[in-house]
């Protein structure tokens, strides 16, 4: 929960929906024409957008996870503050954890590291 937070949960999410460009976002989703699984066949209104970001910015305030994210909003709670989120793309590198190069070097550093361990292990008998 919040609970770290010194400022009301009521006054962050007021500062966050005073402040955030609703309008922008109504307007980048006209022009992608996105519509969201819940919207009868539309963009979403900037009144929707605002109901959706309030819940969302409760929602995370209010529960033990940190994030989280639909329709192109994304929620974050940090330790003393909250931050909303439009994103349109992101791209992560976590994919290539799964390359034979990076599977590969993680296999290499392993056996290094064991070694480092297995060679300390021997110089602190020598040393007793």
């Amino acid at each position: 929960m919040g609970s770290d937070f010194t400022i009301s949960k009521e006054k962050h999410i007021k500062h966050i929906l005073d402040n955030f460009n609703f309008e922008e976002v109504n307007r980048v989703m006209t022009i992608l024409d996105w519509h969201w699984w819940n919207a009868v066949n539309k963009v979403p209104s900037v009144d929707e957008l605002k109901k959706e970001a309030k819940r969302m910015l409760s929602d995370v305030y209010d529960n033990e996870y940190t994030s989280s994210s639909t329709g192109g909003f994304k929620v974050t709670k940090f330790e003393d503050h909250l931050e909303l989120q439009f994103i349109i793309s992101d791209k992560s590198s976590g994919l290539l954890n799964l390359t034979e190069d990076y599977l590969k070097l993680k296999e290499q550093k392993i056996r290094k590291k064991k070694l480092e361990t297995i060679q300390k292990l021997n110089e602190n008998e020598e040393n007793n």
